[in-house]
Order: C-alpha cells, then structure tokens, then sequence
C-alpha cells in the first residue's frame, strides 16, 4: 500500500561543507544518484557508491511493505529533490512516507547515525488528542523493537495494531537500515521511542524519523497486510518424511521376515539331509550279517575302491555297499 509522495522533511548539512562545480566530488555524486535506482533491487534496501577519489555514498531505504516499483519510485522523488534543494552540500537527507534517501562524501554502510531526526505530526480530521494514544503507542513500539532488530541484513522491520475497547485501533511500525547490528538497531529505535512522549503526548499521527531508523503510530492504516503465502517447502517436506517413513519401515520389515523365512527353510533341508546320510551308516557287524559274511554269491563286481556287494536291509529293500 503506497502512502502518498509527499516528503516530511530534508536536511541539508552545511557543517559537512560544500563542494564547487570543479570538484571530483561533483561528477561522482552525479554518476551515483543518475544510476541508483537502475539496479534491480527488491528487498527495499540500496547501498551503493561510485567514484575512487573524493567517493560519493547514498542509501536509499524504502518502507517494509513497499513493492519495488513504489520504492523506487520513491527514491527517484528523493533524489530530484535533494539535487534540486541541497545542489553544493556534500551531504544531505530526506525522508518521504514511503522511503528514506540520503548521500554523503563519507561511507555510510554499518554506521549508527542518530541525528538529524525530523519529527512529523500529521492532520487529524477531528480533535481525538487523548494521552492514551502516547502510551498504547509507546508499548506497542518497544515490543516490535526486538522484532525489527532481530532482522536479517536484507530487512529489519516490524508492524503491529493494538485495539482496546471504544478507542480507535491504532498502527505501529518500526524499521533500520538492515546494514546496523541488532544492538545498533535496538538503540536508534529506543531512542526514538523515547522522544514520542517528549515531543507529542496526546496525539494520534505521529511520525519520527532519523538517519539509520524510524517509528510511526497512527490511527490510520499504515501499512499493508502481507499476501498469504504457501507454506514453506520445508513444511511439504516433513510431511512427506512422515508419509515415506513409516511405508519404508513396513517394506523392510517384510523383506527381513521374507529373508529369515528362506534362511530357516535351508537350514531344515540341511538338516534332513544329514538325517538321511546318518541313516546310511551302519557298523561292521550289520555290513557282515547282511552280506551273508561277504559271500561271493552276493559280491556284484569291482568298484575302484573294492568289492561292491549286494545287502538285505531289515525292510527287504536291496542295496549295494563298496569295501576295500
């Protein structure tokens, strides 16, 4: 949800100094701002710089909910205006709704900046001054605080409403510059917060904005609610797991009762054929009684190892035998 592009406020910082038309400053700060938003950027954060003598910096930070389009857009509104108000400052600042644009001759990335600070405070259509709007708004904002500065370093950024009973709903929304630490970040936030009850406190719209962080309150809607999304694929994932797992465990397991069921049935043919060959053997006593004290008459001829004779076993079943 694009706010509208009308700018709060900018700062041009003649204590920095000016730079003059033949300055190297000049062309590099020129190339940067024609090219910043050339970059197809859409996490809402730039942070760029261009030149190797006298280096120009910029940071342009676009709202959290702000499509890209709109940022950039944005950004391009900060830029002609800064060139146009602040045309010889080395560095300068503006801060819109929607963005916040800045450049200087120092670099910018990683650095806590707490001043200038702007504070806004935007029109009502009635009087609703309630000191009650300072409080809600104070709580709300400490506890998105930690949200924001828990952030990575593409967004650190954090929104919330807080409702009570015949009072109209209030907005919240806090951000940094995703480039500061958390604990950077914590600090320019609580330092802001702690100027709401200060410098407005009984006021519903309220808007303070520094270099490296903002906070805003108000009745109105602020921002947009994100669009719902799928769940992650890390969710589709573990449901799958949980699906394939216990399906792969069944399977396994039939396959070792199948295994174990083979294995057994081996062993037992194992073992009735050693039962057979036990039952072959016989002593010699038996072996003489049966071949009638190896008589010729039952002798059936010559093996490589000796005679073969012919036996009666105790079943009437002939069988042959081979002595040396």
């Amino acid at each position: 949800m694009a706010m509208s592009q009308e700018d709060l406020g900018w700062f041009c910082d003649n204590s920095e100094g000016n730079y003059t038309t033949n300055s190297p400053y000049k062309p590099n700060l020129n190339h940067l701002l024609s090219t910043f938003t050339t970059h197809q950027i859409d996490y809402g954060f730039y942070n760029l710089s261009y030149g190797h003598d006298h280096k120009a910096y910029a940071i342009g930070l676009c709202r959290g909910d702000v499509m890209p389009d709109s940022c950039r857009s944005c950004l391009n509104n900060s830029i002609t205006l800064l060139t146009g108000n602040c045309p010889t400052q080395t560095n300068a600042i503006v801060w819109y709704e929607d963005c916040i644009f800045r450049y200087s001759d120092r670099s910018l990335f990683g650095t806590l900046d707490l001043s200038p600070t702007r504070f806004v405070v935007l029109p009502v259509t009635s009087n609703v001054s309630d000191i009650r709007y300072t409080q809600l708004a104070t709580d709300m904002l400490q506890q998105l605080t930690p949200k924001a500065a828990s952030g990575d370093s593409r967004l650190k950024y954090a929104t919330g409403r807080v409702a009570v009973p015949n009072f109209p709903v209030l907005s919240g929304a806090v951000q940094c510059t995703p480039d500061l630490t958390s604990d950077d970040c914590s600090t320019c936030l609580l330092a802001s917060i702690a100027q709401v009850r200060d410098a407005y406190d009984t006021v519903p719209r309220v808007r303070i904005m520094k270099p490296s962080c903002n906070i805003r309150f108000d009745i109105n809607r602020l921002f947009q609610d994100p669009p719902a999304s799928s769940p992650p694929p890390r969710n589709k994932a573990r449901k799958l797991v949980l699906i394939l797992v216990p399906i792969i465990v069944v399977v396994l397991a039939a396959l070792l009762l199948i295994i174990i069921i083979i294995l057994r049935a081996r062993n037992s043919n194992k073992k009735n054929e050693i039962a057979n060959v036990a039952s072959l053997q016989f002593d010699f006593d038996t072996i003489r009684i049966a071949t009638n004290g190896f008589s010729d008459a039952n002798q059936l001829g010559l093996g490589g190892f000796g005679a073969v004779y012919k036996v009666i076993s105790s079943s009437n079943d002939n069988l042959k035998t081979q002595f040396n």
